[in-house]
């Protein structure tokens, strides 16, 4: 494996640690396995063009001199010079030793640091970097620790040791700068190392041509357990050097072949065996134990990284992806860990069917992950283990708490013991879903145990033919009174080899009276564990005594439980307590054997992965997104709450193990399946890359669908797509907020251009009509054409009337002075009263029938608006619902508020509308009927808009419509006095509009008022102007006029005027222009102003109309007049 210093992180160094003990494991001696680790610390630590990133690496051991080979000794016996040297002594050797240099790849070949001696008082001085190893874990408390040296070591794990050295360059702490540092590059210095508890120590001295900062250095304190469980063994057994004749005999245990005979001998053999054994199991197991935390101090780094992810999510969206991305390798990390782990852990869901295993698992038995899936245990073990399997799992089910089993099952056909700790998995609930268990091989504890009780059975049955012996002896004591001190010296020594192994057992015994609850005997472990007497917890006290009474009874021969101790300051205690009878059947019980083992790491290891776990699920349900993930099958692995809810299922179980695609996935929008090859989804995850789709929909429980926008990314594990994961979310009310922007900006467009249309239309019917108005006053006495006339007169108003409606949906102003406060629901059943005469007309001749339920008007909050425009809004809904039901129907009015709006409802069980009908509805001269200007919905849509409301529409074709209106309720209103202050204030009187019948010609009286007032009048319509002055002129004015801005300007400076008659858009100099050289005039004339724009305050919102009075065209002549008259 190749690892990048720049990219180091908790997995790379987990899975190196696994690495580099498979690689280094079936060597004879420890020399070959530690050259061994030497290259793959070298060979597997790479720069970006493939070279190693380290110079040289140095591993040391130290070993008595005696067990030094010839060639080590002599290199020392050469160096030595004042002084003899001791056997005992310990020298620090070379062991392993890899590098860029040929010479630096061969122990013998380096020079000076082959050995040098551990008590040499010069140490700090002549080898500054072992000497600072050395003092971190206690052997060389004097060392002058060097400046620039930082000690990284972590105060929980006492034994093993770590250093930094940043930056190499002149520190004195490196030797020959120039030879060495310089020469070669070397930037950075690591070392790290440990003790066996015979004393010995080890020691990997890292010269690295890349910068190592001291949090990368750190990593490396997690690769000291997994060199000091390669080298063990070997300490144990003392094969250390494969050329060497000096090992030495069993660790230091000496056998004794005297003449106690043969079953003495045997008794020996077989303890030096197993003390070997307890030995390396004993610190095996440390190391083991030192692996396993700093693996869980990784898993803690790797939630810390969780917790930083999931605040930039919630801090910024745009950084979404990175955090999902990093959410994925966080995942992808913990995966290897789990996959690294040297325990079986696996996930079963309620049913007993397998979710996961990790790779030991897969290795152990020898099946795979995805085979493994929807399995139970009955399919993989023999009936009789499945049954007990199953029931531990359940009973972790029904109690809802971690619990520890010892399980035996099969592998290879032959029967291992686990110890198991299960405990279940919880979605968002407080239902488990299913269980999660880690097991452990005990196997060989168990085995250590057994051998343990034969061999208290051996010493029991020594003890009696000992005193079977003694007997005789005592007899024969005056005749043979040597050979008794010979025996006595025989069971003093197997006393004594009985104590030693009693004291360093690796679990707690205890002998304790029956009658009187006394300890007659406890070794060193039992002390350790239940030191400050704990007392047994209320919860297990009752337990254990009924079990002690049942061994007493003899209905049991022991009893093994958990038991719960705690110490009055509050501390606790989990150990797994063994009971045995000491006496035999028939006896008086006299004695209880106790046998503890401290489970309280384990306890607190089991509650971190708890609570580590549960702290990813709560990060996967606090997002407001979907996110799921698929194996490269595309069945469900998981789903977060957010997916579960946006789906309308009730649980994540009802997703998990199910083809993602065909449960939300398998149908387009218009109904056409939806194969699976051609899902974007599929492709993505079978290619292995990532997609991004913003507009898709996905499938309900209900059967319903919804727009949603996703994501979908790949999920890689050892460089195989497995799978992926994907996120999504619902845009509905993105599409309709896009949809509602489109049309509003359909109509801002085309309002734009309805504004310009009407006014050139509004100048062309103005001189239309002013010279029809003219013709009308000249020819009163002619009948026919003054009938024709008014025809065309009541045609060019009912185009005026068009060009207003058209006009209406560009009018933006919601605060019209002219608002006032309206009871919507009254208003409402006004217009229905008003045009009931219609519908029953309707109904009576043609035999149909109408319900109308107006029941649903209830009083609510007024609103703020303009009745007028506001029946006309009620109106055209009501007429529109009648024509979609020419054969009867129903028609509900439906009234209520809310906290801001007040809300109006009007359905009819109509003809409906399409989905395209229903766009298109609210555009201007847009029409379903053969008879229709399509104005009408679109004023609607003006209207509401100016009130500030909002109108949705919805329809089912052969079902009917919904319109639905929402105005605010809780904006200012005026009352009629009100509103016509404020009108004045603003300089804005009502349009005028003069309809002529019969009757109705221009007043001569009225023309005839004029009484010499001086009038300019600004037009540049000529046909317009030459109109007004011939009407004014007619009045009795005295009437001037100009076809442009500019010349009117020059008039404004030379004389005086009473009223200044002005159009507003004009070329060059505009109506604007002219009001602003009027407000500079000292005296200052009135002024009136004619436009053809409709909504000038629309049009022109950032221009103030200083003028008297504003008329629109077409205007009547006799409402000019009546303005003039007004302000004069």
């Amino acid at each position: 494996m190749h690892i990048n210093l720049s990219q180091l992180s908790a997995v790379e160094i987990t899975k190196f640690s696994k690495n580099i003990k498979d690689k280094c494991s079936g060597h004879a001696f420890m020399e070959e396995s530690v050259q061994e680790a030497t290259k793959l610390f070298y060979n597997s630590f790479v720069t970006g063009n493939g070279s190693s990133s380290f110079a040289l690496v140095h591993v040391f051991k130290s070993c008595f001199y005696q067990e030094l080979p010839d060639d080590v000794q002599s290199y020392i016996q050469n160096k030595v010079t004042t002084k003899s040297i001791v056997s005992q002594s310990r020298y620090l050797t070379l062991l392993g030793t890899c590098g860029d240099l040929d010479a630096w790849c061969d122990r013998k070949k380096s020079g000076n640091h082959i050995a040098f001696p551990m008590d040499e008082p010069q140490l700090s001085h002549k080898y500054p970097m072992i000497a600072a190893l050395l003092t971190q874990i206690g052997e060389y408390p004097l060392c002058e620790v060097n400046a620039g040296i930082d000690f990284l070591k972590n105060d929980q794990h006492k034994n093993y040791g770590l250093y930094c050295i940043e930056d190499a360059g002149d520190m004195m702490s490196i030797p020959d700068q120039t030879n060495f540092v310089n020469t070669h590059s070397i930037k950075s210095v690591v070392g790290f190392g440990g003790k066996f508890s015979s004393g010995n120590v080890y020691a990997i001295i890292i010269f690295s041509k890349e910068l190592i900062r001291k949090n990368t250095a750190k990593s490396f304190l997690a690769i000291n357990p997994a060199i000091k469980q390669i080298m063990l063994p070997f300490e144990i057994e003392g094969n250390i050097f494969k050329n060497s004749l000096h090992a030495p005999n069993s660790n230091g245990i000496s056998i004794n072949n005297d003449e106690s005979g043969i079953n003495t001998k045997q008794f020996h053999k077989n303890s030096i065996d197993y003390h070997k054994k307890y030995l390396i199991e004993r610190e095996m197991s440390a190391a083991i134990q030192a692996e396993l935390d700093m693996t869980n101090e990784c898993m803690i780094e790797v939630t810390e990284d969780l917790k930083r992810a999931n605040k930039s999510l919630e801090d910024e969206i745009i950084k979404r992806l990175q955090a999902e991305n990093e959410l994925q390798q966080s995942q992808s990390q913990l995966q290897a860990v789990f996959d690294n782990a040297a325990a079986c852990i696996y996930i079963k869901d309620i049913e007993g069917k397998h979710l996961f295993i990790n790779k030991q698992y897969e290795k152990v038995f020898h099946i795979t992950g995805d085979t493994i899936k929807g399995k139970t245990v009955y399919d993989i073990f023999p009936r009789e283990m499945a049954e007990a399997l199953h029931k531990t799992d359940q009973k972790v089910l029904e109690s809802k708490t971690p619990m520890e089993f010892e399980e035996i099952v099969l592998h290879d056909d032959v029967p291992h013991t686990y110890l198991s700790i299960k405990f279940p998995l919880y979605a968002s609930n407080d239902v488990p879903y299913g269980v999660c268990g880690i097991s452990t091989d005990i196997t060989q504890r168990k085995e250590m145990e057994i051998e343990l009780k034969k061999m208290n059975a051996l010493l029991k049955q020594d003890a009696g033919e000992y005193a079977e012996r003694l007997g005789k002896q005592h007899i024969e004591l005056a005749m043979e009174s040597q050979e008794r001190k010979k025996t006595e010296s025989a069971l003093q020594e197997s006393e004594k080899r009985f104590r030693v192994m009693f004291d360093q057992a690796a679990v707690g015994f205890a002998l304790q009276e029956v009658k009187t609850g006394n300890y007659i005997l406890v070794n060193k472990k039992y002390n350790e564990i239940m030191s400050n007497a704990p007392l047994v917890h209320p919860d297990d006290r009752q337990a254990v005594l009924v079990n002690k009474q049942k061994l007493i009874d003899g209905t049991i021969h022991e009893f093994i439980m958990e038991v719960w101790f705690f110490h009055e300051n509050g501390d606790t205690v989990w150990v797994n307590m063994t009971v045995s009878p000491f006496w035999q059947t028939g006896e008086e019980p006299d004695f209880y054997m106790i046998t503890v083992e401290d489970l309280t790491e384990r306890k607190k290891a089991i509650a971190a992965l708890e609570e580590s776990n549960e702290k990813i699920q709560l990060l996967l349900n606090s997002t407001g997104e979907g996110i799921y993930g698929i194996d490269e099958q595309g069945i469900c692995t998981f789903a977060n709450t957010a997916c579960v809810k946006l789906l309308g299922y009730e649980t994540p179980h009802q997703l998990i193990g199910n083809q993602m695609h065909k449960m939300i996935h398998h149908t387009h929008r218009d109904g056409m399946p939806y194969p699976i090859e051609e899902c974007n989804v599929f492709q993505a995850y079978q290619k292995g890359e990532s997609i991004h789709v913003i507009d898709d929909i996905a499938w309900r429980a209900d059967g319903s669908f919804f727009p949603v926008e996703y994501r979908s990314y790949p999920i890689y594990k050892n460089n195989k797509n497995i799978g992926a994961v994907v996120t999504f979310q619902d845009i509905t009310a993105r599409k309709r907020m896009e949809k509602e922007l489109l049309h509003s900006k359909k109509m801002q467009a085309l309002g734009t251009i309805t504004s310009g249309v009407a006014h050139e239309v509004n100048n062309i019917l103005a001189a239309i009509d002013g010279n029809i108005q003219m013709l009308m006053r000249q020819n009163k006495g002619r009948k026919m054409l003054l009938d024709s006339l008014k025809i065309v007169h009541k045609y060019v108003k009912d185009g005026a009337e068009i060009v207003r409606r058209l006009n209406e949906f560009t009018k933006k102003n919601e605060d019209s002075p002219g608002y006032v406060p309206v009871d919507l629901a009254e208003l409402t059943r006004h217009v229905v009263r008003f045009l009931s005469p219609r519908w029953q007309d309707m109904a009576q001749g043609t035999g149909i029938k109408y319900r109308i339920n107006t029941d649903g008007l209830k009083k609510v909050r007024d609103i703020k608006g303009n009745p007028s425009e506001l029946r006309e809004v009620v109106l055209n809904i009501i007429t529109n619902a009648l024509d979609a039901m020419p054969k009867g129907g129903t028609l509900c009015f439906n009234i209520w508020e809310d906290e801001d709006n007040v809300n109006l409802s009007i359905s009819d069980t109509g003809a409906g509308m399409t989905e395209e009908v229903i766009s298109k509805i609210f555009d201007p001269f847009f029409t379903s009927k053969e008879k229709g200007t399509g104005l009408g919905l679109s004023v609607v849509y003006g209207i509401v808009k100016r009130h500030g409301g909002v109108i949705h529409v919805s329809s089912t074709v052969g079902m009917g419509s919904v319109f639905l209106l929402s105005f605010p309720s809780k904006k200012e209103v005026y009352t009629v006095e009100e509103a016509q202050i404020i009108g004045t204030k603003k300089g804005m009187m009502e349009d005028n509009v003069l309809v002529l019948d019969d009757a109705n010609t221009v007043s001569d009286a009225v023309l005839e008022y004029g009484g010499g007032n001086k009038i300019l009048v600004i037009e540049d319509e000529l046909v317009i102007g030459k109109v007004l002055c011939n009407f004014l002129t007619e009045g009795g004015y005295v009437v001037e006029y100009c076809n442009n801005g500019a010349d009117a300007l020059d008039k404004l400076k030379q004389y005086k005027y009473d009223i200044v008659l002005c159009d507003l858009g004009m070329p060059g100099v505009s109506g604007w222009d002219i009001m602003n050289a009027v407000e500079m005039l000292q005296e200052k004339p009135k002024v009136g102003i004619i436009t053809g724009f409709l909504n000038t305050a629309d049009t022109f919102p950032d221009n103030k109309i200083k003028a008297n009075f504003i008329i629109n065209k077409p205007f009547d002549l006799e409402v000019v007049l009546e303005h003039i008259q007004q302000i004069l």
